[in-house]
């Protein structure tokens, strides 16, 4: 089965956008706001390649991203 882009809405964007940019966020929440704000352009093997991930990873930060908004990106 196919794993969905996750939609990505206009303010999430910009609030992910400001996540990679300040770099006061941990480096595992940049890497997880770079994962969804790249979803849109690019699949998930593009995605893990050029971020030195699993593509499993990628789809895991989509699905969370997707049912939980950006509360789901982080730690537990």
């Amino acid at each position: 089965m196919r794993q969905m882009t996750p939609m990505v809405t206009v303010e999430d964007r910009q609030r992910l956008s400001e996540i990679v940019q300040r770099g006061d966020a941990s480096e595992m929440m940049v890497l997880r706001a770079r994962i969804v704000l790249d979803s849109g352009a690019r699949s998930r093997r593009e995605i893990a390649r050029e971020l030195g991930v699993a593509a499993q990873t990628v789809a895991k930060w989509w699905r969370r991203y997707g049912a939980e908004g950006i509360n789901g990106l982080y730690d537990r």
